[in-house]
């Protein structure tokens, strides 16, 4: 089991530099957007190379949040925290968590550390 502080909030409110704060002071860190895109670019590499081009009026970051959505409708609100509990357990440092959404990733995460 491991220590866990997760943050939430709006785009621009601080999170990477609580972050960035974290990461100086020991914690391992996680943020959840980095799966999003992981997850993302390897189950809809071709819709983000269709919204980077001109024939769509959407961007990449657009189906990074198309895909969340999706993949949170089909699989539960917790899925982002599951793609990320391997990193939280395997680490033998405290762990900060970026980008926490909701009561059902916090579950995840409460049920993988003290």
């Amino acid at each position: 089991m491991r220590t866990a502080v997760a943050v939430t909030g709006y785009p621009s409110c601080g999170k990477s530099v609580a972050t960035e704060i974290a990461d100086d002071v020991g914690y391992k860190t996680v943020v959840m957007g980095d799966y999003v895109r992981e997850k993302t670019r390897e189950m809809w590499g071709d819709r983000i190379s269709q919204y980077a081009s001109d024939e769509f009026d959407k961007t990449p970051s657009d189906a990074y949040g198309e895909f969340a959505t999706e993949m949170r409708s089909k699989h539960g609100r917790g899925v982002v925290a599951e793609w990320c509990i391997e990193d939280v357990k395997e680490s033998q440092k405290p762990v900060f968590i970026d980008g926490l959404r909701s009561p059902e990733e916090m579950s995840v995460f409460r049920d993988h550390t003290d």
